[in-house]
């Protein structure tokens, strides 16, 4: 499911982007994110295996609200996927999706379609409100 990136001309000095391939755009990172999610849910779940835990109630618990935010993005970019047919050919001002994104690399993916390996990298913006670990 890759979008199909395309931005219209400017109207007024303000960029606009097609709201079906924003549509796209977001339901492709929710895939993603929902794949990251599964490989959490095997690397916690080996971990736990190795640690021979006596009770296993709480993690298991945690592997299952793993699961279910992995089963959330999976349907919502199904959901958004079926939004973008029929907003094909609307447009909106891409400043104002810009601005409720914080991550460099999520807008990016998003407007530009850029697949670069550094992406999901931290950006060096320190007025970011994000603790990486």
């Amino acid at each position: 499911m890759q979008p199909k990136q395309k931005v219209t001309e400017p109207q007024s000095d303000q960029e606009t982007c097609q709201i079906d391939d924003v549509l796209l755009a977001i339901s492709g990172e929710l895939i993603e994110s929902a794949k990251r999610c599964t490989e959490i849910q095997w690397v916690i779940s080996d971990l736990l295996e190795r640690a021979h835990h006596p009770n296993l109630s709480a993690e298991m618990h945690v592997l299952q609200d793993i699961d279910r935010i992995q089963q959330t993005l999976e349907d919502i970019a199904r959901v958004l996927d079926a939004t973008a047919e029929p907003t094909e050919g609307l447009s909106c001002s891409q400043e104002k999706l810009v601005q409720n994104l914080k991550l460099d690399s999520l807008r990016l993916r998003i407007f530009q379609g850029a697949n670069d390996s550094n992406s999901d990298q931290p950006s060096t913006d320190e007025s970011s409100d994000i603790t990486w670990l």
